[in-house]
């Protein structure tokens, strides 16, 4: 595929040759106004016009050389705000800068969260203008060179941001033809790579890349990132390519000593797919779907697929904000005795009310939550929350239980968390440290066991409860249950009652925590029969909804005054049962 004008022109910039004239669209429903700008503009800038949005949505398309845009806000049929918007959705039209002119700076920021560039203000000055709209140029194209020429050095193929580049030209220069994406991907490259020199490595990456250029009708090339391949075909159907990606898995798994794994996903007629970046993620999904316990395999891209594509980037991108619009809050889940049911503790848990999606299960946003830039700010808000309703409870005279509260992120106990927990216990109301346990995963230990035992010491010795919990059971780590000041284990019981396997982990689990002085919690206990096989394992407190749903904030305080009432009312009952037989003794 050749390089495209405007990256002629970018590179052209760069090393210092003589720029071409470029075509500026102006937008504005004003003739005069347009033919103001033309004449302004006249020695440096080829000046094509339109009278609204729509109209210019149409110029732009219709031709690929427009370099930059000239935009009035006040129009009638579609205004400059509904043009950046339309602008901003289209992955070519995008990558057009666009440049505002107005006399009115009140919506500026609007229309720089719109993809507006800069502003020009009425009455238009030529000089001014000139030198922005070259700038503008300048620095959109020269960014477009830099991502469309970067190539991997182990493949010769594009990088990921260039392949996305060349694959969205690829598609404005191809309209109306079919186009195919395949995402290929090496099954468990990391643990490959520690297979394989530094020779094989590179001759079994050179091998596919060579395959993979080969394809017939092949547009576009890419090596996305480790063990990711990416290739953009014309004229071809996906079973047609489907075909090839086979050939390539087979040739792959003869030539390595260690059989290297290559499965694709592939999405058919991606001229209908918002962008390129979403069509490789619906590649990636499609992949993921695979069994990856067997051969090499292709899968296809479907409509299902896409929809869970889609809401998993409106989660993605909306998660941060969560916080901000107070989005996310707390439920509370009872924990009782296995032995008594007494009510002892419950566990604080996130939950998610989207604007869009309504309720999202924590399944859904953890992955999110629990990345590191903003895995610390949940766990805050988490924190300060627990204290403000304990505050709360305490406040109406509910006798409170201690509050479980899981912490997120594999670098919490490496980021200073206990140092600002102990900062604040002062403010946290009247409620004491001991009515406070947090819940730490195994991933959180395992960069730097020591430094983590350093942190759960500090919340330790000011009070504070310690819970282990580790995401898979089947990888339960018994020496760190030994080593670390904890208090106590939670295991996820929820296929206890399905599997004996499960079982005797569960009773091995709880003879190990025990003889370490460690108590265990079974969490997601689902039935009474469930709870009270646990029971018969020695487990020590059961969570679940066998006991209760998670409840809100007030009704977990309602729950609190049963409870209490409950446990006086057996408490009165042993009482006179034990003076009944003192009489009837004597």
């Amino acid at each position: 595929m050749g390089v495209t004008p405007g990256l002629v022109g970018a590179m052209s910039i760069a090393s210092g040759g003589n720029e071409s004239i470029r075509t500026v669209l102006c937008v504005d429903d004003v003739e005069i106004n347009r033919e103001i700008v033309a004449a302004a503009l006249d020695s440096e800038f080829d000046v094509v016009g339109a009278a609204n949005g729509l109209e210019a949505l149409d110029v732009m398309r219709s031709r690929g050389d427009i370099a930059a845009v000239l935009l009035d806000l006040a129009m009638p049929i579609m205004d400059g705000k509904a043009f950046l918007r339309e602008v901003s959705r289209d992955p070519v039209l995008s990558r057009v800068p666009v440049l505002v002119m107005t006399s009115d700076d009140s919506s500026e920021v609007e229309c720089l969260d719109l993809g507006a560039v800069d502003f020009i203000t009425k009455p238009i000055n030529a000089k001014i203008t000139k030198r922005r709209i070259t700038s503008a140029i300048r620095l959109r194209e020269m960014g477009q060179a830099l991502a469309a020429v970067s190539a991997d050095a182990e493949t010769g193929l594009l990088t990921r941001n260039a392949f996305v580049y060349e694959a969205d030209v690829a598609r404005k220069e191809h309209v109306g033809k079919p186009l195919v994406l395949s995402v290929g991907a090496i099954r468990n490259f990391v643990g490959l790579r520690t297979r394989l020199d530094v020779l094989e490595q590179r001759d079994l990456l050179s091998l596919i890349a060579a395959s993979i250029r080969k394809v017939q009708g092949v547009l576009v090339t890419g090596y996305l990132d480790e063990g990711f391949f990416a290739i953009l075909v014309e004229g071809r159907d996906a079973s047609a390519l489907a075909k090839d990606c086979r050939a390539i898995s087979e040739m792959a798994a003869m030539s390595s000593s260690n059989k290297a794994v290559v499965d694709f996903g592939i999405v058919d007629n991606i001229a209908e797919v918002k962008a390129v970046s979403d069509a490789l993620s619906y590649g990636a999904e499609a992949i993921a779907r695979l069994d990856q316990e067997g051969p090499a395999s292709v899968g296809f891209h479907d409509e299902a697929a896409q929809k869970r594509v889609e809401r998993q980037r409106l989660l993605a991108e909306s998660a941060r904000e969560s916080l901000i619009n107070n989005e996310i809050f707390l439920v509370y889940q009872p924990v009782h005795s296995a032995k008594t049911d007494a009510l002892v503790g419950c566990e604080a848990l996130i939950r998610w009310r989207h604007p869009e999606l309504g309720l999202v299960m924590p399944e859904e946003f953890m992955p999110f939550f629990e990345d590191p830039s903003l895995a610390h700010a949940v766990n805050e808000f988490a924190f300060n929350r627990v204290c403000s309703d304990l505050a709360d409870w305490k406040s109406v005279g509910v006798q409170v239980v201690p509050v479980s509260v899981k912490l997120l992120g594999t670098e919490v106990m490496y980021d200073g968390l206990a140092d600002r927990v102990l900062h604040r216990e002062e403010s946290a109301e009247g409620i004491p440290n001991e009515f406070i346990r947090f819940v730490i995963a195994e991933d959180m230990c395992a960069y730097d066991a020591e430094e983590a035992a350093k942190s759960i010491g500090k919340l330790k010795t000011c009070g504070y409860g310690i819970e282990f919990q580790d995401k898979e059971v089947s990888q339960f780590s018994m020496s760190l249950v030994a080593s670390l000041p904890i208090d106590s284990v939670r295991v996820d019981a929820s296929a206890v009652q399905d599997d004996l396997l499960l079982k005797e982990f569960v009773l091995g689990v709880v003879e190990f925590a025990h003889s370490v002085s460690k108590r265990v919690v079974a969490e997601r206990v689902g039935t009474g029969q469930i709870a009270h096989e646990l029971t018969l394992l020695g487990v020590d407190m059961i969570q679940g909804y066998c006991k209760s749903h998670p409840l809100a904030p007030s009704e977990f305080a309602a729950y609190l005054r049963d409870a209490y009432k409950k446990q006086e009312d057996q408490d009165l009952n042993q009482r006179l049962n034990a003076l009944s037989s003192r009489f009837s003794l004597s």
